[in-house]
């Protein structure tokens, strides 16, 4: 058994849903929300002031070379590293927090970043000026302790024949003037002229073999002087042609 619904409009039934009450007219509205606030220009300024002395200070390593002054300037360019690192370390932290005037942050950065790139050349520098000065120094200081090598023999002036200076090399390695004994220095000469490959060489030490022998078998002062004399020309002319004396090796 049903019972009949009553019509549309009937008291006691709604026309419609029920919806949320409305806010009365003049209630106050809620203020809106502050922007965080942004650090100011301090820490920018510093960042670019620092970077700025840091660069200007590295870069007195350039003049490590002047004397006197230069390894004291060299020395003072180390203590702008911190200014740099200062003004680097200063330039993030305003450009992370966003603080005011960034255009004076990203320049700090950049001062910062190529002032280090000097820093690196400078201090390459300032080290070898130092290497070099610590050189010199020790020369100064004891290259008189050290004895100076002389052979007592000098090339002869306008020679470019090399095979000639390997022969007058040969001749000062044997050195003939201390042969031991009268009749062994003709055998040590005729040796030497016929191993020597060139004619300027070969023909005094064969004049002074042929001299050699003229002496010991001299039969009066007359062909013993001729046999000085011969022996003396071609002393002079092996020594005009190797730059030697033979007196001295002797």
């Amino acid at each position: 058994m049903s019972y009949p619904q009553p019509p549309a409009g009937t008291p006691g039934q709604p026309d419609h849903a029920p919806t949320a009450p409305l806010p009365p007219q003049n209630a106050p509205t809620p203020p809106p929300a502050e922007p965080a606030a942004r650090p100011g220009k301090t820490m920018a300024i510093l960042a670019l002031v620092f970077a700025i002395a840091g660069a200007v200070i590295v870069c007195l390593g350039f003049a490590a070379f002047i004397p006197e002054v230069g390894r004291i300037l060299g020395y003072v360019s180390f203590a702008g590293w911190p200014f740099l690192i200062a003004g680097l370390v200063l330039s993030i932290v305003a450009l992370v927090r966003r603080a005011q005037a960034t255009g004076l942050s990203v320049s700090a950065l950049i001062v910062s970043i190529v002032g280090g790139v000097f820093g690196i050349v400078a201090g390459v520098i300032v080290a070898v000026a130092g290497v070099l000065s610590v050189t010199m120094t020790v020369i100064d200081e004891f290259g008189d302790l050290v004895p100076e090598q002389d052979s007592g023999y000098s090339m002869p002036e306008g020679s470019g024949d090399f095979d000639v200076l390997a022969d007058c090399a040969a001749v000062i390695a044997a050195d003939p003037g201390r042969a031991g004994g009268q009749g062994s220095i003709p055998e040590l000469l005729d040796g030497l002229a016929a191993e020597v490959t060139t004619d300027e060489v070969r023909e005094p030490l064969e004049d002074l073999s042929a001299a050699y022998d003229a002496m010991a078998e001299a039969d009066g002062p007359d062909e013993t002087s001729d046999a000085e004399a011969e022996l003396d020309r071609a002393a002079a002319e092996l020594g005009t042609v190797c730059g030697i004396d033979l007196d001295e090796l002797g």
